[in-house]
């Protein structure tokens, strides 16, 4: 039977080392596949022209081989344990499902185009080179560290992962990493080697320690972030540039150590302690602020209720990016504040709900705000809201009227429970008993609405009276 001819051809153009802002993101990968049913079969051997396909099921292979072939998976799970590359043009494209390789040689450049699903990588020596081309919303994880001897590209739009916890060697030369997506190694050390091993980055790098040889750069794009715990070395003059007018986070949380100036861009914002050596920061601006990367996530609602066992606190979100998790946070005065529980985020673009109940609850006021924490430890704060398990002050609260928002800035709106009939007054008074505001009201037909004047952040007391009914209100006024 003759095989069906499929021609992949793969360009990863580079040039020799030069500083380049803004930084040049290659092409994302090409994701046409083809595939009807699972042709790929343990043990095979793959040469030019010859393609075999996963798209269902869960298959375990002990040894695979790639000389020239292609091997697509679209779906399911395929895990191979022993991964040989030979010839020259070796693809593997992945547009779903689960792929999960331990690499046993790689003896000629080949690529691993990542247009879906998730890929998972062990294997620690890279004898020729690879490219690896991630795409918006696809991962690929490297689950062991690993040694480059040159000729390394990783390309990412979407999610990498390096979680081996140790160094990662790029060594000799023309090792590229192209990121325009997020880029995490919580416990992992990059050490880039002499003759050219350049770091473009237009998205979000978070490792734990880095080292720069000479031949090395790092080229930011306008909003671009790179953290890292420890700069190990600064080996190369100006390893660092930023786009022309444009502004680039480098944070570091320990040390650093730069025996030649950082860079020449003033737009490269560091945001880390006095470094070492005698090449300092160059002319990069000291500050912590955050550039104007994307918002990390757009907030839809955040709201509580009381239920038999606690307080349901609901929250939404959209266009998820670059998140960790969230720290919920309550404090029974509205200033103090302590976390009761951490949520992972999805980090996804798409609407995404999650919810917490806050259980053995002493009857008290109650006040929850939710922390977003992002990958790179940046952190934005929801709205708060307020819950009160104090059902009434004084045996009278809310019986007939209600208030909203609560906690509120300038304006409380007031409204009936029923039909009051009556002209109502309202006082707003502090902690202290002090008189702050009088509102007179021709009744509540249904609400009325209130101008607060500018106070201290803190809790106060509304009394609502008229010749029929008198109730309390327990009222925080935020920032």
């Amino acid at each position: 039977m003759r095989a069906t001819v499929f021609w992949v051809i793969f360009f990863t153009t580079h040039f020799a080392f030069a500083q380049s802002c803004p930084p040049t993101i290659p092409a994302a990968p090409t994701c046409t596949n083809g595939c009807v049913a699972n042709t790929a079969i343990n043990n095979d051997n793959l040469n030019t022209g010859f393609r075999r396909c996963h798209i269902s099921g869960t298959s375990n292979f002990g040894v695979y081989s790639l000389n020239g072939g292609t091997l697509v998976v679209t779906g399911g799970n395929l895990n191979i344990n022993n991964f040989d590359i030979g010839g020259t043009g070796s693809t593997i494209l992945v547009t779903g499902g689960t792929l999960t390789i331990s690499w046993r040689n790689l003896n000629s450049l080949g690529n691993l185009r990542v247009c879906g699903g998730t890929v998972n990588i062990t294997g620690n020596n890279y004898n020729n080179g690879f490219n690896y081309n991630v795409a918006s919303g696809a991962t690929l994880n490297f689950n062991t560290t690993f040694n480059a001897n040159g000729n390394l590209t990783i390309t990412n739009r979407g999610t990498v992962n390096f979680n081996g916890n140790g160094t990662y060697g790029l060594n000799n030369s023309n090792n590229f990493i192209d990121n325009a997506g997020t880029i995490v190694g919580t416990n992992a050390d990059w050490a880039l080697g002499s003759n050219s091993t350049i770091i473009n980055n237009t998205g979000s790098i978070t490792i734990r320690d880095l080292a720069l040889n000479n031949g090395n750069s790092v080229n930011m794009g306008d909003g671009a972030a790179l953290s890292i715990r420890n700069l190990a070395s600064n080996n190369q003059t100006n390893s660092f540039c930023v786009v022309n007018a444009g502004c680039a986070n480098f944070n570091v949380s320990g040390s650093a150590q730069m025996n030649n100036p950082l860079t020449s861009s003033s737009g490269v914002r560091y945001c880390g302690p006095t470094p070492s050596g005698p090449g300092g920061i160059g002319l990069a601006t000291v500050s912590c602020d955050r550039c104007n990367v994307p918002l990390p996530l757009t907030w839809l609602y955040f709201k509580a209720k009381t239920i038999q066992d606690g307080i349901l606190l609901q929250w939404a979100t959209n266009e998820e990016f670059n998140t960790a998790h969230f720290e919920v946070e309550h404090s029974k005065n509205g200033l103090d504040y302590q976390v009761i529980a951490e949520v992972k985020t999805r980090n996804l673009r798409t609407r995404n709900e999650y919810n917490h109940t806050h259980t053995n609850i002493t009857p008290s006021d109650n006040y929850y705000r939710i922390k977003q924490v992002d990958l790179d430890k940046q952190f934005t704060y929801s709205r708060i809201v307020f819950v009160s398990t104090n059902d009434r002050v004084d045996g009278e609260q809310g019986l007939l009227t209600n208030i909203f928002p609560n906690p509120v800035s300038d304006q409380l709106v007031l409204s009936a429970k029923r039909n009051l009939g009556a002209k109502v007054a309202c006082q707003l008074l502090d902690l202290q008993g002090r008189l702050h505001c009088t509102h007179q009201l021709d009744g509540l037909a249904p609400e009325a609405t209130l101008s607060l004047p500018k106070l201290p952040a803190g809790l106060y007391i509304l009394h609502v009276t008229s010749t029929h009914f008198a109730e309390k209100h327990k009222v925080y006024i935020q920032p």
